[in-house]
């Protein structure tokens, strides 16, 4: 699981979630993280699976170095470094073009993360 820290923020009137600089609007309604409000902060976990990587940024992905490439045959696992030196895994397509060193941009669907009060650790739900 990938752990980002953010902030609840509203996106388009939609509640949403600013990791970094990115900020995206949730697909469907999560009730408990609108009681929070703007300005909450939490946690956002997001499997490896439901990441995406690409070579251009843009406003709804954050810049990362490869750390490593794992090739596991019908998939491959990019191992990549934020700024803040978290690990962060991806799941892609073999055959990824992809460097060590290099920097990719990755996002992430809002709807598929899970998020966490980031003092108690309880789900928020």
């Amino acid at each position: 699981m990938n752990l980002f820290p953010g902030v609840v923020v509203s996106v388009d009137g939609r509640i949403g979630i600013r990791c970094g600089a990115t900020a995206a609007a949730l697909n469907g309604d999560n009730p408990a993280l609108a009681a929070r409000g703007a300005g909450a902060r939490v946690i956002v976990a997001v499997r490896p699976q439901h990441l995406y990587v690409q070579s251009e940024a843009n406003t709804a992905t954050l810049p990362a170095t490869v750390f490593a490439l794992e090739h596991l045959g019908k998939e491959s696992v990019i191992i990549l470094e934020a700024a803040n030196q978290a690990k962060i895994r991806a799941i892609v397509e073999p055959g990824v073009s992809a460097r060590v060193g290099s920097t990719l941009y990755i996002g992430f669907d809002m709807s598929k993360g899970l998020f966490f009060d980031p003092d108690t650790g309880r789900a928020i739900r």
